[in-house]
């Protein structure tokens, strides 16, 4: 495997975040997730690992006709994504499987996973060997097309450095945070299906979790009815630090950077790392709050809806 080092022995892990409009044919897509991959392996053949956005394989929303009712639109979109859904061995594990051995590259991208009778909100990562060496499942449900996964999280090795994954609303809970802090991953993929054009919540969660985000996203509209909003196209790449190293927002892009996987620190330095990760963590949070605050009423809504459905 490549491990490209700087000049300065400081190693680096080449990264690639992708945002793409969808179609609601997974085969489509599939074809246009192995074209996408190929094309940024051929333009920077540096890339390690190439991440695509939450459910990559279709759409979120599928309903036939604007206007109807919030339980309605559920169970539409529901047998949509039964109907999409693929096991793990599946027809795109094994083709981006293939992609990945004849590339030599890291793939994450999400889709809609099948399991018995029960759907999940999935994203695999698959090694230049071909195989599937993670798969997360969406913990923490804005909608109730899906089973919740397990709230677990877990690192898994992508050229010496620790990547963990986790998608969307999975950073909207408390315990799941404290248990990604705890492990301290390298870097961290957090796939989403955002129409938000800020990258606050992106800038404060990185100092607080001390690691290098990935954000992939999607941009434009799912279907011609438009569900409030056209997707943003939002996609970033933060520092620990809370700086955005490269973003993009308003157009399909693929951002790249080469992210310096850092030494380990002495257990001296830990209090002080602490100090201002805590520190950095309560300014960005005073700063965000109005944005919170906005996220926090769409939300109530949506959870209001939710539980109009179930009764």
């Amino acid at each position: 495997m490549r491990r490209p080092d700087g000049r300065d022995g400081q190693r680096h892990l080449h990264v690639a975040a992708v945002t793409l409009r969808h179609s609601e044919d997974p085969t489509v897509n599939r074809r246009r997730l192995i074209e996408m991959t190929r094309s940024i392996l051929q333009d920077h053949p540096e890339t390690r690992l190439v991440a695509f956005a939450e459910l990559a394989l279709g759409w979120y929303w599928h309903v036939d006709k604007k206007g109807l009712p919030f339980p309605e639109s559920v169970r539409q979109s529901t047998e949509y994504h039964r109907r999409i859904a693929e096991p793990v061995p599946g027809p795109t594990t094994k083709a981006m499987g293939e992609v990945a051995r004849e590339l030599g590259v890291f793939i994450s991208y999400g889709f809609t996973e099948a399991e018995s009778y029960r759907i999940f909100n999935s994203q695999a990562l698959i090694s230049p060997d071909g195989h599937v060496i993670d798969v997360r499942r969406k913990s923490r449900l804005i909608t109730p097309m899906f089973s919740p996964g397990a709230n677990a999280v877990r690192c898994v090795d992508v050229d010496g450095a620790r990547v963990l994954t986790i998608i969307c609303a999975d950073t909207r809970r408390l315990s799941t945070l404290l248990a990604i802090r705890r492990l301290r991953p390298d870097l961290i993929i957090h796939s989403i299906l955002d129409r938000e054009e800020k990258t606050t919540h992106e800038q404060l969660l990185a100092p607080f979790l001390r690691s290098w985000m990935v954000v992939p996203n999607r941009f434009g509209w799912e279907h011609p009815t438009g569900k409030r909003r056209p997707y943003s196209g939002m996609t970033c790449i933060c520092s620990p630090h809370g700086r955005v190293a490269v973003g993009h927002v308003g157009s399909e892009y693929v951002l790249t950077y080469a992210i310096p996987i850092r030494r380990r620190p002495r257990a001296v330095y830990r209090p002080f790392l602490w100090l201002f990760s805590l520190l950095s963590f309560a300014a960005r949070l005073l700063a965000s709050v109005p944005a919170w605050l906005v996220q926090f009423v769409e939300h109530m809504r949506l959870d209001r809806g939710q539980r109009r459905a179930r009764l």
